[in-house]
């Protein structure tokens, strides 16, 4: 076990794969995450107040330090809305999560309850791809490119999770029952401690089923020996008691004064003349907490923690969550950080945590909600936000700067994980997003023809890195195979490429986006090869470019298009 590699209240905006992969093994005390629900929509809300011009001039800053990439991923925002992505294609998900897998396993060591051995850990990684299939067979390939997300994330949950750690997975009835398998296998089913009913009050005119209005969150801990601090459900009555610190009771005359906070109730213990004061602390005046919790509701329109971001959760619901599986300097870690409602509620009950989102917007949401809450953090302009927030502020007494820091993907460190061999890099990503596609063809051969061209002679393969084409149930899935140049069109130096199909190649999303207008496609090759991001052992086991360059020929004489005569010398 160790300290994050990261410092306290450390914000990252990238891939929570990339962020997880560069955390220490065993240093996260509690992750208590709010992931999309599998909805198959994309949410939208308006900020509450607007964006403001500074506000988005600081994004843009923050996302330039970050790279090209990282700005231009940026442009793509919407400048006025929050949105939460939650629709899912399994033309988006790189198959190679089931490599991604089996690398992973050697690494993460999964404890189930048959014992840790290497035939145990082949059995839970093939139990994750089964229940992914049978996802695909009872659901649509929609949530089950859901759960191939999932489980890759959840496996390296598992793996930063101190051995006294918990993790709490927030969901709803569309993947609560598929999220579940997941954790059963990962976490092994012994170790679900609660399935936590959140039940808060909605109408909805509902008129052919019952209404909605629960949540489930998914309680694991890593091992039997783990943090948990008992929560007491009290009256109201007691409640009302314990807020003013004193109840008085006069049985048979006696005039008896219980304290159950000495502070609030010292003028009464100063000013009083009592035959008997008892003192009693808040875990006397109720009955352990149970696992439907009835008592937090959703955030109403007109509250001051609304903060127009579509997904919100209210902060007791954090609050409690954090103080049953954490103490007092844990670390907390949140992995799809939105709004920052799980940040704030651990920084209100006293821990260090680390976060990640995917949208520069989340940093604007965590500098707004921390100032309202007397915090401020690194990198934070308080004039600009006071600006922006108005009267939307909640008095307090500012506490001045904590420190803090958000960081991008070129913050990370090149080798952060903690392994047996200091030289082992970063295992390859699992899921990859489409590269954007040219909307100008020129060539004499439609793409998807193209596409059909190349599959039918070298197979269902990505040519850069081997690929293959397939979903679970082992049928071609020509949706994950892109056409695209072995010489960019525009490329910004060297030879420029064309549309004619001597110069075309089939490539995964990943191999697109890697390639984009710097390399050629021999290149690319070479760049998986060093990355270890190949399918196949060598290069040599991938397409011939020369043997597909001499087929493109051929085909183009039968099209009775442009010729030899025309292809750059090369080629590739």
């Amino acid at each position: 076990m160790s300290a994050p590699n990261f410092p306290n209240r450390t914000l990252a905006i990238m891939d929570n794969l990339e962020f997880l992969r560069a955390t220490d093994n065993e240093s996260i005390d509690l992750i208590a995450i709010d992931p999309p629900f599998a909805a198959n929509e994309t949410f939208e809300g308006a900020p509450k107040p607007p964006i403001t011009d500074a506000e988005r001039r600081a994004e843009f800053t923050l996302a330039a330090s970050h790279g090209e990439a990282a700005l231009e991923r940026y442009r793509k925002e919407d400048k006025q809305l929050t949105r939460v992505k939650d629709d899912w294609f399994w033309r988006d998900v790189d198959e190679g999560w089931m490599k991604t897998l089996k690398d992973a396993g050697e690494r993460v060591r999964v404890d189930l309850d048959a014992g840790d051995t290497p035939s145990n850990h082949d059995r839970t990684l093939d139990a994750m791809r089964e229940i992914i299939e049978a996802v695909s067979a009872c659901a649509t390939e929609n949530e089950a490119a859901y759960i191939a997300e999932m489980s890759v994330r959840l496996l390296e949950c598992h793996r930063v999770l101190k051995p006294t750690g918990s993790i709490y997975v927030h969901c709803d009835y569309r993947a609560n029952s598929y999220l579940r398998m997941l954790m059963d296998t990962i976490f092994g089913h012994k170790k679900l401690r609660n399935e936590i009913v959140w039940h808060y009050g909605k109408w909805s005119n509902t008129a052919k089923n019952f209404q909605r209005n629960h949540d489930t969150i998914l309680f694991y801990s890593k091992s039997d020996e783990y943090t948990f601090n008992t929560l007491y459900d009290i009256s109201d009555d007691k409640k009302r008691k314990l807020d003013r610190g004193y109840q008085i009771n006069r049985p048979s005359g006696v005039r008896q004064l219980i304290v159950y906070d000495r502070e609030k109730a010292a003028d009464v213990i100063a000013g009083g003349n009592y035959d008997k004061i008892v003192d009693r602390s808040e875990n006397e005046q109720g009955t352990p907490l149970h696992a439907t919790w009835n008592d937090i509701n959703i955030i109403n329109s007109q509250s001051h923690e609304r903060t127009g971001y579509s997904t919100q959760k209210p902060l007791a619901l954090y609050r409690r969550i954090i103080r049953a599986s954490s103490n007092s300097g844990d670390v907390v870690l949140d992995l799809f950080a939105g709004c920052a409602t799980t940040v704030v509620a651990a920084e209100m009950e006293g821990r260090n945590w680390l976060a990640c989102d995917w949208a520069y917007r989340a940093s604007t949401m965590m500098m707004r909600r921390f100032y309202q809450n007397g915090h401020q953090l690194e990198g934070m302009n308080v004039d600009v936000v006071r600006d922006a927030i108005g009267e939307h502020q909640i008095k307090f007494e500012h506490k001045g700067e904590d420190g803090g820091r958000v960081i991008g993907p070129p913050d990370l460190p090149s080798y952060p994980r903690q392994t047996e061999d200091p030289d082992d890099s970063l295992i390859p990503a699992a899921t990859t997003r489409r590269a954007p596609i040219s909307t100008t063809w020129t060539g004499a051969i439609p793409k998807d023809e193209v596409k059909a061209i190349f599959i039918e002679r070298f197979g269902p393969v990505c040519w850069g890195c081997g690929f293959p084409a397939r979903r679970p149930n082992g049928t071609v899935n020509m949706a994950q195979l892109e056409v695209d140049h072995m010489r960019a069109r525009n490329a910004k130096e060297g030879v420029k490429g064309d549309d004619e199909l001597y110069n075309l190649a089939l490539l995964c999303a990943h191999c697109n986006r890697t390639k984009g207008n710097r390399l050629t496609l021999a290149e690319t090759r070479d760049k998986n090869a060093h990355d270890g991001a190949l399918y196949v052992d060598t290069i040599g086991e991938l397409v011939d470019l020369f043997e597909a360059q001499q087929f493109a020929h051929r085909k183009m004489r039968e099209y009775d298009v442009r010729g030899v005569a025309n292809a750059p010398d090369g080629g590739f």
